[in-house]
């Protein structure tokens, strides 16, 4: 019987005071133990918004995805 190993998709995520920034590694093709930035995303907080809601969308939309937004 054969073992197959699945590497999973990694997000590192930094909250600071007045921005969100993740970033998302993910397995590397061309090597079995590495990898590599498939995205990162950088959104600003809004006071006025649920921090929960920022980091929601920052994930849903295709903005978060190797992009900047202004919130």
């Amino acid at each position: 019987m054969a073992t197959v190993k699945s590497k999973k998709t990694l997000v590192g995520l930094d909250i600071g005071s007045t921005e969100i920034k993740a970033v998302e590694l993910a397995p590397s093709p061309s090597s079995d133990k590495g990898y590599v930035i498939s995205g990162y995303g950088i959104r600003e907080i809004n006071p006025q918004q649920p921090l929960k809601d920022t980091i929601k969308e920052m994930f849903e939309t295709q903005a978060g995805r190797g992009q900047t937004s202004g919130g």
